[in-house]
């Protein structure tokens, strides 16, 4: 398998777990949400930043075949 399908195949698999990370966040504040009610605390929600390494590892297959040298 060449380095750029398969920096192609991790960031397709990143994409697809942050998008099930989304749902599953959502779940997790509405859950936090109905033990604020129960229990009459502040809700708390957690979003942290960081670094797009989908975007990355789609930058860099695109690099590597940009440079590829071309066989005739």
């Amino acid at each position: 398998m060449e380095i750029t399908e398969l920096l192609k195949d991790a960031q397709a698999e990143i994409i697809r777990l942050r998008r099930r990370n989304e749902i599953l966040e959502a779940k997790v504040e509405v859950m936090d949400s109905f033990m604020c009610v129960l229990h009459t605390s502040p809700a708390q929600h957690n979003q942290t930043a960081s670094v797009d390494v989908a975007w990355q590892l789609g930058q860099a297959a695109e690099r590597l075949e940009r440079d590829k040298p071309q066989v005739a």
